[in-house]
């Protein structure tokens, strides 16, 4: 079987702006914080929370790319933060369950009734086109979020075997 590569686009401009304003947001209450109360340690903590929120979103949403790859009969995925690539996925497809749009819950209930662990590997902070790939680990019922073209869902399914009834639009 040939290896299979996909990319996802990004397009993260609302969270660039978020975290711009957030760290922004939690400078300025920092600085006002000690001129007008007597006690600013509670101005200060939010303010502390507030860039915590920012640098958050900037790694996660600006910093970070994810890469899915299919090999043999292997999901993998890879995220890059920087130069640094790490694999962060290497899953059998045998294991799979279920392939479906994010917005489909009833297909997904169809499978499993919860779902005992979500690993999100998005890279866009507002979504166009999410799918949930669901399937078993020991005991837990897990999904995994990916945001790929239709040509990799199609081979993920195919190579799957018992995908679910996922569809093409």
């Amino acid at each position: 079987m040939q290896d299979i590569r996909y990319t996802p686009k990004k397009h993260n401009h609302e969270a660039g702006t978020f975290a711009v304003i957030a760290m922004a947001c939690a400078l300025l209450l920092y600085a006002l914080s000690g001129l007008f109360m007597e006690q600013p340690v509670i101005p200060q903590l939010c303010a502390f929370v507030i860039g915590a929120v920012g640098i958050y979103m900037i790694v996660r949403y600006c910093m970070t790319d994810y890469r899915y790859e299919l090999r043999e009969d292997n999901l993998l995925v890879i995220k890059k933060v920087g130069k640094t690539e790490t694999m962060i996925c290497n899953l059998t497809l045998k294991t799979g369950c279920g392939i479906f749009m994010l917005e489909d819950e009833v297909g997904q209930h169809s499978v499993f009734e919860t779902v005992d662990k979500t690993y999100n590997y998005t890279v866009n902070f507002r979504h166009d086109q999410v799918y949930v790939y669901l399937f078993r680990d020991a005991d837990f019922r897990c999904r995994i979020l990916l945001e790929a073209d239709e040509a990799f869902m199609a081979e993920l399914k195919n190579r799957c075997g018992n995908g679910g009834p996922y569809e093409e639009e």
